[in-house]
């Protein structure tokens, strides 16, 4: 089989963690079987230049990498997505588009003081800043020969941008998981020394995923589960804020802020914990829910976004309001008091990952690298 070269070009990349780093290296790695040369370039490598070069140099490093029958494949719309469509004006190369999440929302809760959840932000004005990456991303999409998105939720979004369905297509994240993790939760917990209940979190330490409520929803289990630990994985803006808040709240024994663990330890702590909690304002399609699914961890999330396409309620995992600390607190209370209903729970949404495998993932992306010209 002829390979036909791709520049695949991300945003972050292992030992980067966060499910865009994780899906990037899936990439690299299998796409090869599939009659693609991948060629990942990385925009993280250049955060050490100022803002603008960076951009202009990545710009340029696409430019060098694109040769005969090239096209590339951008993770994201905006940081790497917008110098891959001007790289592919530029070289009269075709370029497929990854849509992963709402961009311009992400940024506009994290930097620019924008509350909206992720669908009241589609319908309504935002500040000068957010709306000109809102046109960025837009304009990206609309240029792209074909638009890659997660799930249903994702595609209805980017429809919303004017981008016609025919020109979208659905190729879900794959829950793979990497060698080296114990085998059974027990020796997940035997190997972390992990005695009690355990809840973990884990992310971009960012406003939207609302870190700071499960604060909250672990003063209120602790009375009832003394020796209950809340462990939160990532790093981010927020860190700071949040380890004040912990202090505050007296919860220094109870919750730990691990930092960015690589990626098999964190895996190890999500297959020793009770439960893997997320509360985020809005998710396109979570890699850390597949992994916990995977791994046989039940969830508990926010009931936003794309996420009721993974969890059917009361039957693969637990979706809660987002914010809601009292219905938080009675979904893991009820996890704690019941290990029996919580082991169903997760067998049952372990068998629901079994459809999330990377093998159909890798097929459909090289259909779609391979239909543009």
């Amino acid at each position: 089989m002829t390979s036909r070269k791709v520049v695949i070009a991300t945003g972050i990349y292992p030992p980067d963690l966060g499910g865009p780093a994780t899906h990037a290296a899936t990439l690299v790695r299998g796409l090869p079987e599939y009659g693609i040369r991948p060629v990942p370039l990385v925009f993280s490598s250049y955060l050490h230049l100022p803002r603008g070069l960076r951009h202009l140099w990545f710009l340029a490093r696409l430019v060098a990498a694109a040769g005969r029958k090239t096209v590339f494949y951008a993770l994201d719309p905006v940081s790497v997505g917008l110098p891959v469509a001007i790289a592919s004006l530029l070289t009269e190369r075709g370029f497929v588009l990854r849509i992963g999440g709402d961009y311009a929302w992400e940024q506009g809760v994290q930097r620019f003081g924008v509350h909206d959840d992720l669908d009241r932000f589609q319908l309504e004005g935002q500040s000068p800043r957010v709306e000109l990456l809102r046109r960025v991303e837009r304009w990206v999409a609309a240029r792209a020969g074909m638009v890659v998105v997660p799930n249903r939720y994702l595609q209805s979004l980017v429809a919303g941008w004017g981008v016609p369905r025919s020109k979208t297509v659905i190729v879900p994240n794959s829950a793979d998981l990497p060698e080296g993790i114990p085998a059974t939760r027990e020796l997940a917990r035997a190997s972390l020394g992990v005695g009690g209940p355990l809840l973990v979190a884990m992310g971009r330490l960012v406003r939207w995923k609302g870190f700071e409520i499960l604060v909250d929803v672990a003063a209120a289990l602790k009375p009832e589960f003394p020796e209950l630990r809340l462990v939160i994985l990532g790093s981010g803006p927020q860190g700071a804020a949040l380890g004040r808040r912990i202090r505050q709240c007296n919860l220094d024994g109870t919750i730990r802020l691990a930092g960015a663990a690589l990626r098999p330890q964190a895996l190890t702590y999500l297959r020793a914990a009770d439960a893997f909690v997320l509360n985020s304002a809005g998710e396109g399609m979570s890699h850390s829910i597949l992994e916990a699914m995977a791994l046989g961890t039940p969830v508990i999330t926010s009931d936003t976004g794309g996420t009721s396409e993974l969890i059917e309620h009361g039957r693969t995992g637990w979706l809660v309001r987002h914010n809601d600390v009292g219905a938080f607190t009675r979904a893991i209370r009820e996890l704690l008091r019941d290990p029996a209903g919580a082991a169903r729970l997760a067998a049952a949404a372990n068998q629901a990952a079994g459809r999330f495998e990377a093998e159909s993932m890798l097929k459909a992306t090289a259909a779609a690298l391979q239909a543009i010209r």
